[in-house]
C-alpha cells in the first residue's frame, strides 16, 4: 500500500493532483491526499477525483500511513515543507526550484541522509519523451560528440510579481544541459538580465554556460517577445544535430551534418590554402528527419519515477544534489549580472 498527498493544488499543483489521481485510478497508486489552505479549491479538486482531502498540512506530517508527499507550494515554501516532511519519515517530491538559497540547500542535504528518505526535484523536462530520446541518440554516437547547444523559452505576458525567468523558466536549462552532457556542472556561467516593467523582476535573460570538455550552453528566456512562441533546444553534434520542440511529445527533427578534412587536399602543399590554413574543410549535410517515439506525458512519466522510489524500486534521477546545485547555479547567474563577470563554479 502506498499513500501520497499533494500539498498545494493551485497553479501547477492541480496538474500533479490530475496526474496521481489518474495514477490511483489505474492502480498504481493505493491512496491520495489533496491539501490546501484554501479549503474551497481543495475540496472541488477532491471530489473531481474522488480522492481525500485536508487543509491542515500539520495532520499528514503525523499520518503514520503517509509514504510521500509532493510540495506544488509556492517557491517561498518548498525548503519550510520538505524539511518538515523529511523530519516526520516521508518521502518528498518538491517542484524547482527545491529552495530559495543554496544554505537552505545544504540542509535539505544533511536531512536526506541522517532520515534516508528520498528526496526528488521536480524537474519535469528530464522526463520529456524527446529528451529520453535524445540522450539515446547520444550514448549511441548518432550525434558524435556535442559542441554547443542552444534552448529558447521565448512567450508573451505580463512579468511575474513573485519572480522572474531564471527561476521559472531558466531552471530548466540550467539542469537540462547538465543532465543531457552528464555533467554534474559547468565550470562557468555568465548571465546578462532585462528589467523593465517590475524592478527587480528579471524578465528577459541570456544565460551561457561552459563545461569541462570545451562544449557551450545558451539558454535565452523572455516573458517580452510577441513575435514567437518558442520552448525548444538545439543540440549540435560533429556527425549530426537535433531539435527538440517541447510542444511536440512523439517526434524530434534529426540533422545529418558533418565538418571534416578534405584528404585531398590536405598533406604538402608548400603553403596555405585560399582559407589561410593548411587544408580545407568540407562540410556535408543530409536531409532533415523526423525522429519518431512513443508518445508520454512529461509529468505522468516523473510521477510514476517518484512512486518507483517510494516503493524502493530505484533512487531519484533528479535527487537533492542535482537540486542544491540547480540552485547553486541560479544564485551564479545572479551574480554575474550584478557583477558583469564570468562566474566560475568551484568545487
Amino acid at each position: 500500500m502506498v499513500k501520497l498527498a499533494v500539498i498545494g493544488t493551485g497553479g501547477w499543483g492541480k496538474n500533479h493532483a490530475r496526474g496521481f489521481s489518474e495514477l490511483k485510478m489505474v492502480g498504481e497508486l493505493d491512496e491520495l491526499v489533496l491539501c490546501d489552505l484554501e479549503e474551497t479549491r481543495v475540496r472541488e479538486q477532491a471530489e473531481q477525483y474522488g480522492v481525500d482531502w485536508t487543509s491542515d498540512p500539520v495532520s499528514l506530517a503525523t499520518d503514520p500511513d503517509l509514504d510521500g508527499v509532493c510540495i506544488a507550494t509556492p517557491t517561498p515554501f518548498h525548503f519550510i515543507m520538505a524539511r518538515e516532511f523529511l523530519k516526520a519519515g516521508k518521502h518528498v517530491l518538491v517542484e524547482k526550484p527545491m529552495t530559495q538559497t543554496s544554505e537552505e540547500a545544504k540542509e535539505l542535504v544533511d536531512l536526506v541522509e541522517t532520515t534516508g528518505k528520498h528526496l526528488m526535484v521536480g524537474h519535469i523536462f528530464r522526463f520529456h519523451p524527446a529528451i529520453r530520446k535524445l540522450k539515446q541518440m547520444l550514448s549511441d554516437g548518432e550525434l558524435g560528440e556535442v559542441l554547443y547547444m542552444s534552448s529558447s523559452r521565448l512567450a508573451y505576458r505580463a512579468p511575474r510579481p513573485d519572480m522572474g525567468v531564471i527561476h521559472a523558466l531558466a531552471v530548466h536549462e540550467l539542469d537540462l544541459f547538465c543532465h543531457i552532457l552528464d555533467q554534474p556542472k559547468p565550470d562557468s556561467i555568465s548571465a546578462s538580465i532585462g528589467s523593465w516593467y517590475r524592478p527587480g523582476i528579471d524578465e528577459h535573460t541570456a544565460i551561457t554556460m561552459e563545461f569541462p570538455g570545451g562544449q557551450l550552453a545558451y539558454a535565452t528566456e523572455s516573458w517580452l517577445d510577441p513575435t514567437v512562441r518558442r520552448r525548444d533546444l538545439i543540440v549540435v553534434g560533429t556527425k549530426a544535430s537535433v531539435k527538440v520542440d517541447y510542444m511536440v511529445h512523439d517526434e524530434l527533427s534529426l540533422f545529418p551534418a558533418s565538418i571534416e578534412r578534405d584528404p585531398e587536399e590536405s598533406g604538402d602543399s608548400g603553403g596555405d590554402d585560399e582559407d589561410g590554413s593548411e587544408e580545407n574543410l568540407v562540410s556535408t549535410q543530409g536531409e532533415q528527419t523526423p525522429v519518431k517515439f512513443e508518445k508520454q506525458e512529461p509529468l505522468k512519466e516523473e510521477q510514476r519515477h517518484f512512486l518507483e522510489c517510494v516503493k524502493g524500486i530505484c533512487s531519484p534521477q533528479c535527487d537533492v544534489q542535482v537540486g542544491k546545485r540547480s540552485v547553486q547555479m541560479i544564485e551564479a547567474s545572479f551574480q554575474s549580472a550584478k557583477e558583469g563577470r564570468v562566474i566560475q563554479l568551484g568545487e
